[in-house]
């Protein structure tokens, strides 16, 4: 419910999720090395480069300027990224957990 709307819409599951997570038991698994992913997912964060950001860029910046810009932007972030993917099934819960902030 607290992502961005475009992020919301690009979710491809429904209620009742399911949560896709790695079986700790399975380290010899050859494929994932009991991460319960094969092969790399990227999680990204990225905003346009706006009117608004280039006018904040170019006047000495703050990080909580830049923070807001992304907020105003419905910026989704790397976690939320990790979520919806998650809830695609495309990596484990636990990992976005651990490499997301």
């Amino acid at each position: 419910a607290s992502l961005p709307k475009r992020a919301r819409e690009a979710v491809k599951v429904r209620a009742p999720y399911t949560i896709y997570k790695a079986r700790p038991g399975k380290k010899d698994c050859k494929v994932c090395k009991g991460k319960g992913v094969s092969g790399r997912i990227a999680l990204f964060e990225m905003f346009s480069m706006t009117r608004e950001l280039s006018d904040l860029v170019n006047s000495g910046f703050t990080e909580g300027k830049i923070t807001d810009e992304a907020k105003r932007q419905e910026m989704v972030t790397l976690r939320e990224d990790g979520v919806v993917k998650a809830l695609d099934g495309m990596i484990a819960i636990e990992e976005v957990m651990r490499e997301t902030v």
